[in-house]
């Protein structure tokens, strides 16, 4: 995805810390038994999640807060580059 990868280069061309699908190990009873993969994970502190869709959903919401619980995280934005704007949805935990 064109755009995807021109917001990580734009974010590190701006000095921030950007991990490319940053990878989140998920536990359950002291064993991990999944792994998220977040879009991008920014100084550490904030993920984005990167779609190209008609419109935003819950469920896109739901996934993002998923790995913001999963991470530690407490901030994510959903970006959406397929309408005629660009969405931005903020979540904060």
């Amino acid at each position: 995805m064109p755009y995807h990868n021109a917001l990580y280069y734009e974010l590190a061309c701006n000095n921030l810390q950007v991990s490319y699908n940053a990878p989140f190990s998920v536990h359950y009873r002291c064993h991990t038994v999944g792994e998220y993969f977040a879009d991008l994970l920014v100084n550490g502190t904030v993920i984005l999640e990167v779609k190209a869709v008609s419109a935003l959903s819950t469920e896109h919401a739901a996934q993002l807060l998923n790995y913001l619980h999963i991470s530690g995280c407490r901030l994510g934005f959903l970006l959406n580059f397929a309408p005629q704007r660009l969405e931005v949805k903020r979540l904060v935990l």
